[in-house]
């Protein structure tokens, strides 16, 4: 089991803390020019219209957020490995979840967020994704603003190095999503608590495992995280109580991160790590910035992140810095409290920001050195957060989207397919039945927890419980399907049985086949006999 971290100091200086009276100032953004593309593709041929300017629809949650202060770029050009092979054939952000491409699950959520201007960036490799963007952009252009940038694999396959390839484009503070994250959490009260910190360098989104929230650490992560000796893989962090009283030159200070989401709790990062640590070593340094200090290893990295604009002219200067979460948010972390004028890789902006200046002249408290912050949300309850990067969040998120567990993703309602012929389903056949006897089974049997597409060719005892059906499949007879998700245009044959398993798009079952924990790529042929824990795959052809 994964065994949680936690030590706790308190030295007797004080947290350089934020003064509580200053707000942000919401016109502080630079004037936003016209994107000009000088690497990779823009697919998007639409322009803003006057729908994008009047503010977001009935659907989207009121918001003070002036459509231009935060953009958000949607990152989509990783290669999927932990869904082999599922994605070896069809690109990661274009994986049906309940017949729904993934990607389009976080364009939904951040346009009900109010997000008026969204970036997907992705790679060459991934066919289908600018038809994909296309049909993005005309299901929201009276909502959203939504670009595709086409990137090269070979320079741009990192987090970071794809938004430097991107800064072109980047004019305000941005957010940055990753496309498989599937969450019911308000966008819009971290947003509030990036605001509520006078521009935070870095606002990053923590799920906090003890208190109910959804995991999103894989697998691989954490097994590396129980060996031995070895404290947490990817989420070691030190926080300190920014809703604390505190003492500053003998007055006490009450420091209040407002955000009207019982579930979210504003903390500022004081370390963040992302590597295996034996053992933790602290200067004195450390301790004479930071007090009440809580190390922890339960907070689990949602990778949503808001980023202060000069953030990409650091990119920018420190090219050699390829991934946000793995380096360039230590750094950021790191460099609070630090003398920024012998910082030669810092940019201006980050030395004299307008409210800094403002604040400082205004406030005996202070701190002249504490020009760069990094805070987290911890999201606390009952929240829905999963990231679909592996087969088994795959196969969950299909269950629970299915499910309608996640209420702002709720699945259109199909008319339920028909059997190809009426024996034993039709009103004519219930009248001819005797009395006293059973009446026959019904020829489809479909669970509730269920996403079938419409226009499905079906035999008779077809029975679905808990499982995701694309659309141009076939079935025989007597086929029971059961917590599975079956892609586009599959052909089952007669007695077969699929449970705990994925069957990609185009894979043809024979008859007499049972399948159990598999999962199946595209076009492959499973032949009569039993599979258990298998990956089926189609072998790669060479031409010599």
């Amino acid at each position: 089991t994964h065994t949680h971290t936690t030590m706790t100091t308190k030295p007797s200086t004080p947290n350089l803390s934020l003064p509580p009276t200053v707000n942000p100032l919401t016109d502080a953004n630079p004037t936003s020019s016209s994107p000009r593309n000088t690497s990779g593709q823009d697919t998007s041929s639409q322009k803003p219209t006057a729908s994008q300017k009047a503010g977001p629809s009935s659907s989207v949650p009121s918001s003070s957020m002036n459509p231009s202060e935060f953009q958000c770029i949607l990152l989509a050009g990783g290669e999927g490995q932990g869904l082999y092979p599922l994605s070896e054939f069809i690109a990661k952000p274009l994986l049906p979840v309940a017949n729904r491409a993934l990607i389009s699950y976080p364009v939904q959520y951040l346009v009900q967020n109010g997000i008026k201007d969204i970036i997907i960036v992705y790679v060459k490799s991934q066919q289908g994704m600018e038809k994909c963007i296309q049909a993005l952009q005309a299901e929201y252009q009276d909502q959203c603003r939504i670009r595709g940038r086409c990137l090269d694999e070979e320079e741009h396959m990192d987090s970071a190095s794809a938004v430097r390839a991107i800064s072109d484009w980047i004019h305000s503070d941005f957010i940055i999503v990753p496309c498989d994250i599937i969450t019911d959490l308000n966008l819009q009260d971290v947003i509030n608590v990036h605001r509520s910190m006078i521009r935070s360098s870095v606002t990053m989104v923590m799920l906090d495992s003890s208190q109910g929230a959804t995991d999103t650490t894989s697998s691989a992560d954490k097994a590396k995280s129980q060996q031995k000796g070895h404290l947490s893989v990817e989420h070691y962090v030190a926080l300190t109580d920014i809703d604390r009283t505190i003492k500053r030159g003998g007055d006490l200070i009450k420091n209040n991160a407002l955000s009207s989401s019982p579930n979210i709790l504003p903390r500022r990062v004081a370390f963040y790590s992302t590597s295996i640590l034996e053992e933790l070593k602290l200067g004195r340094s450390f301790f004479s910035k930071w007090s009440d200090v809580t190390f922890s290893d339960r907070y689990n990295d949602l990778h949503i992140y808001i980023f202060a604009r000069w953030v990409i002219d650091l990119l920018k200067k420190m090219p050699k810095i390829h991934s946000l979460k793995h380096e360039l948010i230590p750094y950021i972390v790191s460099k609070q409290f630090s003398d920024l004028d012998s910082e030669k890789e810092m940019p201006l902006e980050a030395k004299q920001h307008p409210q800094q200046r403002a604040l400082q002249a205004s406030s005996s408290y202070w701190d002249s050195s504490d020009h760069i912050r990094a805070f987290a949300c911890i999201v606390e309850g009952k929240v829905f957060c999963k990231r679909t990067n592996t087969i088994d969040a795959y196969l969950e998120v299909n269950r629970e989207i299915a499910k309608g567990t996640v209420k702002m993703y709720s699945t259109r309602v199909e008319e339920p397919p028909k059997p190809k012929g009426k024996k034993g389903g039709s009103k004519e056949d219930k009248k001819k039945e005797p009395r006293g006897e059973k009446p026959k089974r019904p020829p489809v049997q479909i669970g509730q927890e269920c996403c079938v597409a419409s226009g499905l060719e079906l035999g008779e005892q077809i029975t679905m419980k808990r499982c995701c059906i694309g659309a141009g499949c076939k079935m025989g007879n007597d086929v029971k399907i059961v917590n599975s998700v079956v892609m586009n245009d599959v052909i089952i044959g007669d007695n077969v049985t699929i449970q705990n398993s994925i069957v990609s798009s185009r894979v043809t079952v024979d008859s007499n086949v049972k399948i159990d924990n598999c999962k199946i790529g595209s076009g492959f042929t499973v032949q009569i006999g039993d599979y258990k824990d298998e990956v089926l795959k189609k072998e790669k052809e060479f031409v010599i």
